[in-house]
């Protein structure tokens, strides 16, 4: 069996090339993104995911528009994968490491519970929100597109409103 070269590295390839670059990139980026601190890395991982979902409104439509006669380029999955992985390392690593930092002690394994519980509950959501889509009617997937891209700004826009208080609070925690 011949071997072939992929045009394009798994998602495993991809997150490790990416937590090296960012890992990299990092400390030039500290100073000017040291004022946001976690919940400034949260708000950008929630928009990075928001972009993902945005790249697919566009290539939904195309199909959408076509009556689901015209493939459009993987490229745009591609793009959305990785806007998604770029969003899921600004959020995950420093989530779960805030989750270790903010805590009690006492309650640092029930926080990190909680928060792997809250990840489990999201999966949960978009599997009943995915599972409400006919594949037969190609119309509702934008609308899908829309919805969680709207979410995610929202969500993203309300934690950028928090960024005061929450560093407020977390005062004297690196």
């Amino acid at each position: 069996m011949a071997t072939r070269r992929r045009a394009v590295p798994d998602l495993a390839d991809t997150k490790a090339i990416l937590a090296e670059l960012r890992h990299h990139a990092r400390p030039d980026a500290k100073a000017k993104l040291a004022r946001f601190g976690i919940p400034g890395d949260d708000a950008l991982g929630l928009a990075m995911a928001g972009v993902g979902f945005a790249l697919m409104i566009f290539a939904a439509n195309k199909v959408v528009a076509s009556g689901g006669t015209v493939l459009v380029s993987p490229w745009w999955l591609i793009g959305s994968y990785f806007f998604q992985t770029v969003g899921e390392l600004c959020l995950s690593p420093v989530g779960l490491s805030s989750m270790t930092k903010l805590s009690p002690r006492q309650y640092v394994g029930q926080m990190m519970g909680i928060w792997f519980l809250a990840a489990s509950v999201g999966n949960l959501v978009a599997g009943l929100v995915g599972g409400h889509v006919d594949p037969t009617k190609l119309d509702q997937t934008p609308t899908v597109f829309i919805g969680t891209t709207i979410a995610l700004a929202v969500a993203t826009g309300i934690l950028l409103a928090l960024i005061v208080p929450i560093r407020r609070m977390m005062q004297g925690v690196k």
